[in-house]
Parts: structure tokens; C-alpha cells; sequence
């Protein structure tokens, strides 16, 4: 993968609306293209065996290349100010890396992309509107 950051999110209307307002808001910065072109985002299945209506990701997890930031922290001013979050951090080990690359493998066909092409204008869309992608 030549993508710079991997991401996996809560496919939740408020978030795919907050992607494609920020990617909106920040086009003249050429956002969808280096959206696409460096950030891979796969939506969490929340519909898979032993999941309820009201089966949520809750946990944040963040890696770098030196430290693995965890918990239930969502980088909100609620989550600062109002509830009682936990947020810890580490020095990054194998595993950190191991597990989220278990999940990020088992969600391979949940591409944001695909799953939600209408959050990138029409020049971005490709196989009928299906599906968005960066053409050169």
C-alpha cells in the first residue's frame, strides 16, 4: 500500500457528512485529490454476526512510526471538557501494528470510496458512479 495514512471509521451518516463537508470546505486545497491519493479510509462492518442495531466503535487507536495513542478519547471539545475519556500512550509495538492490520485486512472490500463515492464530485467517479478514484 503507497498510501501515506490508513484509517477505519464508524460508517455512521454524521461521519461520512463530516468527511465530505471537510473535503468540501478544503477543494480549492485540491482535498479529494489528496484525499484519494493518500489517505485510505474503510468503514468498520457494525452488521457482522453477534452485532445489534447498536453495536459501536468506540475505541480510538492512532500509530506512528514511534508511538501508539489508545482509548476512548475521540479528539472532541466534549471529550475534553465534558466526559470522562482515557487516553494513553506508548512506545509502538509489533502487535499495535499486527492488530490493526488484522482488522484493516478483514474490512479490504469496505472502501470509503466505494461504499460512499457520492462524498467526491462526479469528475472523481468512475463504473457508473459506483465507486470514486483518482484519474490522472
Amino acid at each position: 500500500n503507497d498510501k501515506t495514512v490508513n484509517v477505519i471509521i464508524h460508517p455512521i451518516d454524521y461521519t461520512v457528512q463530516q468527511i465530505k463537508q471537510f473535503l468540501e470546505k478544503h477543494q480549492r486545497f485540491f482535498s479529494h485529490r489528496v484525499y484519494l491519493n493518500q489517505i485510505n479510509v474503510r468503514a468498520a462492518n457494525l452488521h457482522g454476526v453477534g452485532c445489534s442495531r447498536y453495536t459501536q466503535m468506540h475505541e480510538k487507536h492512532i500509530m506512528t512510526t514511534v508511538h501508539s495513542v489508545y482509548g476512548s478519547y475521540n479528539l472532541s471539545c466534549a471529550a475534553r471538557c465534558a466526559n470522562w475519556e482515557s487516553i494513553r500512550v506508548s512506545a509502538l509495538q509489533e502487535e499495535d501494528i499486527e492488530f490493526f492490520d488484522q482488522h484493516w485486512d478483514a474490512l479490504e472490500d469496505r472502501s470509503f470510496p466505494v461504499l460512499y463515492p457520492d462524498t467526491f464530485p462526479s469528475r472523481f467517479r468512475i463504473d457508473g458512479g459506483k465507486r470514486a478514484q483518482l484519474n490522472e
